[in-house]
């Protein structure tokens, strides 16, 4: 199994267009986005396929099944996910077609598909449209992530990066996104890390590269680099807020809770329906009942236990990490610490004992991204004690995550998945 020998959260997938401007929309829109009229299996299926020929860049196959998807089931992300497709294909008539429907279904669309729409707009040399709906993107966030780009194409008739960018170098910078993306698949995250930041360093205007760099230095568990890496991908323009709340894990995982618990807090006011809201929100919960709060003295005390524990654990001495995880844990009560405790447990053949902090760690943490694959480790504990159903929810549940976005070793823990299911079958 995959342990976290670290301190604290990472969360994340890899992709070189990241942000609003160019990523689909997988996750529901509120709690009236339950039930759509038609049949929703099959409209996520057909989602599902669609997806993935978006991250293969097939965009023009990929509009095409999400419109089969909407034909099955009129889930409004369907109507979205057609406007990003068709303008990744630069066809801008049909994707602003699509932004259009979308803005006409309930529940309440994103206001930045405006921004969406006015970029097409550009596109298609029809200035006066494009600024009606920049205007209108400016009065209702006039203090949005967007807003900055906005009013530069108000003001100049082009979007900021457009010169900048052209195909010949976003394709090239592919290529390195590619080759690093290899490395990380592979397990090499500081590897990784250094060859996207290699490729920044070739390709400055594509600001994609440099957050994977803080991602992948956030795996690796180098977070002194990754906080370097966000912090300057957070001063380019357009720059994705999830990054700021990648930037907090980067401070939990240091142990340093108030500046973590602040820089949630900043994410959340600059994306407050944000895909990681909800884990912002708990972790903002979970540091204010800490009483007292940690202290500096305190964080140094404990990684020093930390360290301790990784040497014992690399030397498969699990009860001596165990208890060094444990002292860790009653000075700084990281809910990663809590985690690698039932690692320990399950490094011993120990499954009863060490489900019980995976659980916890789902329920703390929540299971978007890498923490995924905690299903996954719960299900092996499940299997091993004979409860198949429940080790089925839990594989189920990953591969519903991972079916949704690219996940972090996405490969390898599918196969661990079906290692279990096939191990349940058996019993």
């Amino acid at each position: 199994m995959t342990r976290h020998w670290t301190w604290g959260l990472v969360l994340a997938a890899i992709t070189l267009c990241a942000g609003r401007a160019v990523a689909l929309d997988t996750e529901e829109e509120g709690a009236a986005a339950a039930t759509y009229p038609g049949n929703a299996e099959e409209g996520t299926q057909l989602e599902r396929q669609a997806v993935q020929q978006f991250q293969e860049h097939q965009y023009a196959e990929a509009a095409r099944l999400f419109e089969r998807a909407w034909e099955t089931y009129q889930h409004p992300r369907y109507q979205y996910n057609i406007g990003q497709c068709y303008r990744h294909a630069q066809r801008w008539d049909d994707a602003v077609a699509a932004y259009q429907r979308r803005l006409e279904i309930e529940p309440a669309p994103r206001n930045y598909i405006y921004a969406h729409i006015g970029s097409c707009h550009l596109q298609a040399r029809r200035r006066q449209e494009a600024n009606q709906a920049f205007r209108r993107y400016i009065e209702l966030e006039p203090n949005g992530d967007m807003a900055p780009q906005v009013r530069q194409a108000l003001e100049a008739g082009s979007w900021p990066e457009e010169e900048r960018r052209s195909p010949e170098i976003v394709q090239q910078a592919r290529q390195v996104h590619d080759r690093a993306r290899q490395l990380s698949d592979a397990g090499e995250f500081e590897q990784a890390a250094e060859a996207y930041l290699e490729g920044y360093r070739q390709f400055s205007q594509v600001h994609e590269l440099l957050l994977n760099a803080g991602l992948c230095y956030t795996w690796a568990r180098r977070n002194e680099q990754a906080i370097e890496a966000f912090t300057q991908y957070l001063q380019t323009p357009g720059a994705d807020p999830a990054a700021i709340a990648h930037l907090a894990e980067c401070h939990m995982a240091e142990g340093d809770l108030p500046v973590a618990r602040d820089t949630y807090q900043r994410y959340l006011q600059q994306d407050p329906d944000g895909e990681l809201a909800q884990q912002a929100r708990q972790v903002i919960r979970f540091i204010s009942r800490l009483n007292p709060m940690p202290t500096r003295a305190n964080l140094e005390e404990a990684k020093e236990h930390i360290t301790r524990a990784n040497e014992h654990a690399e030397a498969g001495r699990y009860r001596r990490a165990q208890r060094e995880l444990e002292a860790a844990y009653e000075i700084i009560p990281v809910p990663s610490v809590r985690y690698n405790i039932g690692a320990c447990y399950f490094s011993r053949g120990e499954y009863e004992e060490a489900l019980p902090y995976f659980l916890q760690y789902i329920q703390q943490v929540g299971d978007e991204g890498v923490y995924a694959s905690t299903h996954v480790d719960a299900a092996a504990c499940l299997a091993e004690l004979n409860r198949n159903e429940e080790a089925m929810e839990h594989i189920r549940a990953y591969r519903a995550r991972a079916d949704a976005a690219e996940l972090p070793r996405e490969q390898y823990h599918r196969d661990r998945a079906t290692a279990i299911e096939n191990q349940c079958k058996e019993d």
